[in-house]
């Protein structure tokens, strides 16, 4: 069953829990890395990769995170991709990343995994 007619409706349920988070500054400053598992159409990823915040003086700032996004099939993530973004072709539930991830962004992908428990085991 699915919980969103499509992509697109999928993706506006996500930006309310994205926007949600952004209003943590320390949260959001604390962040360098980011993996967005079974990314999609890479909209969510595409958030992170361009998230911003307002300095002192009142000007928009990028916070640059280092973006990777992990699915089956990545012919779906729209291009051009900020310089900061990246996408691998994987199974995200045995994928093994040689690098520290600050955040693990999984939205409306989760429930495909073959096996849940390893699969967070493994994340």
């Amino acid at each position: 069953m699915d919980l969103f007619a499509n992509s697109t409706d999928s993706h506006a349920h996500s930006l309310n829990v994205l926007e949600g988070l952004s209003v943590y500054g320390e949260f959001m400053e604390g962040l360098r890395t980011i993996v967005d598992m079974g990314c999609g159409h890479g909209r969510d990823l595409r958030w992170w990769a361009t998230a911003s915040y307002l300095d002192d003086a009142g000007q928009q700032r990028p916070y640059n995170y280092d973006c990777t996004g992990i699915d089956y099939d990545i012919s779906f993530v729209e291009h051009p991709y900020p310089q900061n973004m990246k996408t691998i072709k994987g199974d995200f539930e045995t994928i093994e990343l040689d690098k520290k991830i600050d955040l693990l962004w999984s939205h409306d992908s989760f429930r495909y995994a073959v096996n849940p428990l390893d699969c967070l085991r493994h994340w």
